[in-house]
């Protein structure tokens, strides 16, 4: 085989797909333009790239063997069962396909084959898609990316360093399970589904996040001056005594500020019918009811409580709250996030909503993880009964002292999260919708 041949068959079967023949569909002059088409049991799959022997097509080639190990086929299909957009599942191709030439070749596929001033002059205007920051975070890792830092406004820059890691989370530390959707073990290749539904998750909620941030960054700048003057009422942390099983973390200390408005949430409740009361409400269903039910009583709602990571990957703002409060009546909101140490002045956790009220303005948080089971031990105490759900909001990548990531950490929170039944969720519109389907209301 010569280096300009074309020939992922050597690299062994995907069985995703139902067979494993390449034809070359054509040249490519950029890593944009290289891409693999799937065929069908009668058609070859194609890959675009180039067939040359220079630096430059050498790279886009062994671009095109890395995507063609890792591309989805059915993309469109995959993102309605996981409840994703299709572009997310692309863009996880593309970067995981980066890390493994990176770590195949040690080299960077990005290095000469293609330009970033077109993403970058459109992420420069005015309210910029949340897909064009969902391109710029598949090159996450890459000399693209760190070219692209240079080349954006300074408040775009800001929202890409800060969902960079977690862009990166999965193919760093993960990606031997992530190539497992390669793998003849079928419990293997579930488990990698798994991991790249997660990605795709990552990456399409930090895309929404980014567009929506820079797109209130005028009205956040309002706010943060009000919140410096208030940051006042966000001090005094009570330490919470958390179970001895949890080891590896900060200290739980649990702000509690005031809670100034009352939210308009009413998903939930609803009026029931009864044959007793003082007042009849609707006198009419003494004709339509057989059992005549003119009195009426109001329910209450169900509630939840959420548990929301407000690391700096995460960047909750005032209006995800507002978005969130609307979608149940009585929801209790603990949020948490830990600095460089955790005691009374420096509180980690802070209950923004409860019974009814909630806070102004969110305050300034830290932005490390550091107490993400504590604090879901801390939510699930908050309940008004064991029937009432818990939803944690988080990317996944939970750490400890230090801010440091470990197994045991990871299996702690899973723990919890199966004795509870917490629902784990990704992103703050991800809660929203699904506490809309607990109370009773549209999804």
């Amino acid at each position: 085989m010569t280096r300009s041949e074309l020939a992922p068959e050597a690299l062994g079967e995907r069985p995703l797909l139902p067979h494993n023949r390449y034809t070359h569909a054509g040249s490519a002059t950029s890593l944009n333009d290289v891409r693999v088409e799937h065929g069908t049991a009668s058609r070859e799959h194609g890959v675009y790239a180039p067939t040359g022997n220079g630096t430059i097509s050498n790279r886009l080639r062994r671009y095109g063997l890395a995507l063609s190990r890792v591309k989805f086929p059915n993309a469109k299909k995959q993102a309605k069962s996981w409840g994703v957009s299709p572009q997310s599942i692309d863009a996880a191709s593309t970067l995981v396909a980066t890390h493994l030439y990176r770590n195949a070749y040690g080299d960077d596929p990005t290095q000469g084959t293609m330009s970033v001033a077109p993403l970058a002059q459109m992420l420069n205007e005015d309210n910029p898609h949340s897909s064009l920051f969902l391109e710029a975070l598949s090159y996450a890792g890459t000399k693209a990316f760190d070219d692209l830092l240079t080349v954006v406004k300074p408040e775009v820059r800001e929202v890409l360093e800060t969902y960079k890691d977690s862009a990166e989370y999965y193919p760093n530390s993960r990606l031997r399970y992530l190539l497992g959707i390669n793998s003849d073990n079928k419990y293997r290749r579930n488990h990698a589904r798994r991991m790249w539904r997660d990605l795709a998750r990552v990456l399409d909620g930090a895309s929404q996040s980014c567009s929506n941030s820079l797109r209130s960054k005028t009205k956040q700048a309002e706010h943060q001056r009000k919140r410096k003057r208030l940051s006042s009422q966000f001090g005094n942390g009570k330490p919470i005594d958390t179970s001895a099983e949890l080891t590896g973390w900060y200290p739980l200390f649990v702000s509690k500020p005031d809670l100034d408005i009352p939210h308009t949430g009413k998903l939930g409740r609803r009026n029931i019918y009864t044959n007793e009361g003082k007042y009849p409400r609707n006198i009419g269903r003494m004709i339509t009811d057989p059992e005549r039910r003119i009195f009426s009583r109001k329910t209450r709602s169900l509630g939840a409580v959420v548990v929301i990571d407000c690391s700096g990957s995460m960047n909750l703002t005032d209006y995800d709250l507002a978005e969130l409060m609307k979608s149940s009546a009585g929801a209790t909101v603990v949020c948490y996030s830990t600095g460089h140490r955790a005691d009374e002045e420096h509180p980690n956790a802070w209950v923004v909503a409860r019974k009814g009220r909630q806070v102004r303005h969110l305050p300034e948080f830290p932005g490390g993880n550091g107490c993400d089971a504590p604090a879901l031990a801390y939510g699930v105490s908050l309940r008004s009964s064991s029937s009432q759900p818990v939803i944690w909001v988080s990317d996944g990548a939970v750490t400890g002292l230090g801010d440091v990531n470990s197994h045991s950490l990871e299996l702690q929170c899973k723990r919890i999260v199966q004795r509870y039944g917490i629902h784990h969720v990704y992103t703050v519109n991800e809660a929203v919708r699904l506490m809309k389907k607990l109370q009773g209301g549209k999804s």
